[in-house]
């Protein structure tokens, strides 16, 4: 609708990107939607995306309980070993919180969460020290339609957190956005539909 404005407006000479014409709220309304419109999409998509897989994985049947596999006190300790050593490979000068080990969907693994202002979670397979994700062939179900790395991946980009502080931010602005668009657009609504039913237009919805 916003370009097809733009369109009609460029045909009279008027160019401008944005105008306050019926009204400078109506004016900031247009330019706030236009300006926050590939925040919004990002975040909406990404919102729309988590409540897809959350209902999927509520109502899906339970995936089957698979056992872990007992480990000896010889298996930690080389598998706390095998994980200290393929963190430093990996991130030498990372500081650990914790680290613990565990069988799981046949690997043995070790897991780190890092001593950092924002903590991350690292997975190694201790067999081979390399790092691996939380989908993995050999995994059991998760309960989520595409596996749970995806899962928190979606979740990290509608947070902002994927990329850093400035996404998160962003991801603020977004939502400040949206606010101001919900109240101003009723704002602007009302306005318009006092205006009608003064007239004798008292529809509530009108073309």
């Amino acid at each position: 609708m916003y370009f097809r404005l733009l369109k009609q407006r460029r045909r009279i000479g008027r160019k401008q990107f944005f105008w306050t014409v019926g009204g400078r709220l109506r004016g900031y309304h247009r330019a706030v939607s236009i300006i926050a419109a590939a925040l919004l999409i990002v975040v909406a998509f990404s919102g729309t995306w988590l409540g897809f897989e959350s209902s999927w994985h509520t109502f899906a049947a339970p995936p089957p309980h698979t056992p872990t596999p007992e480990l000896s006190d010889a298996d930690v300790l080389d598998m706390v070993g095998a994980t200290v050593q393929a963190l430093r490979l990996a991130e030498p000068s990372v500081r650990i919180k914790v680290l613990r080990v565990r069988g799981y969907g046949g690997m043995k693994q070790g897991v780190v969460i890092t001593d950092e202002p924002v903590m991350r979670q690292l997975v190694f397979d201790t067999a081979t020290g390399k790092e691996v994700s939380l989908t993995e062939p050999g995994y059991p179900s998760s309960g989520f339609p595409f596996g749970l790395q995806m899962h928190e991946d979606i979740k990290h980009l509608h947070s902002g957190f994927l990329f850093g502080i400035w996404a998160r931010v962003l991801d603020l602005l977004a939502g400040l956005s949206l606010i101001f668009l919900c109240v101003s657009g009723l704002i602007v609504y009302f306005d318009m539909w006092n205006k009608r039913r003064s007239g004798g237009r008292g529809q509530f919805i009108w073309k």
